[in-house]
């Protein structure tokens, strides 16, 4: 998906790298609301590190069996007041594709850090979400435009 990124006065842009990943998350937020989620965190911060975003999707259908309550639970056992799928997502942005695709940066250690904020989160909001999952959302910026791939359930 490509969105064309603009200012006020329709001028090109000239990015940091903090301004390039503080806008490749607004993009990410943005797409994600357009998918029907709602952010519920951005930049959340404790301890153990960040989370870029996130995003609450409401279990209006059947829970689709890929997802997984804490615990290994299987979604069908779960009560009926849950509040649907929580979604962890790391948003990695990139000007090009000289140091491989964004998604990559992603490593093992990154993901560990990322699942112990997120149980900090978790336990800090006290609701419960009966699924679970930990996404990379990847926005590649070239000049006025920009393209998105959202891996879901990567790790």
């Amino acid at each position: 998906m490509h969105r064309r990124l603009t200012d006020a006065r329709g001028g090109d842009f000239i990015f940091n790298k903090q301004e390039i990943g503080r806008r490749g998350e607004e993009i990410a937020a943005a797409f994600l609301e357009r998918k029907g989620l709602v952010i519920a965190d951005r930049n959340y911060h404790c301890r153990w590190g960040e989370l870029d975003l996130v995003a609450v999707e409401r279990a209006e259908t059947e829970m689709d069996d890929c997802c997984f309550a804490p615990g290994g639970a299987a979604a069908s056992v779960l009560p009926k007041q849950a509040k649907g799928t929580v979604r962890f997502v790391e948003v990695k942005t990139r000007t090009g594709t000289g140091y491989g695709t964004p998604g990559e940066a992603v490593t093992y250690a990154k993901q560990q850090k990322i699942k112990k904020t997120a149980l900090t989160w978790l336990q800090a909001r006290g609701e419960y979400f009966p699924c679970i999952c930990f996404d990379v959302i990847e926005v590649w910026v070239f000049g006025r435009t920009a393209k998105i791939r959202w891996l879901q359930h990567c790790f």
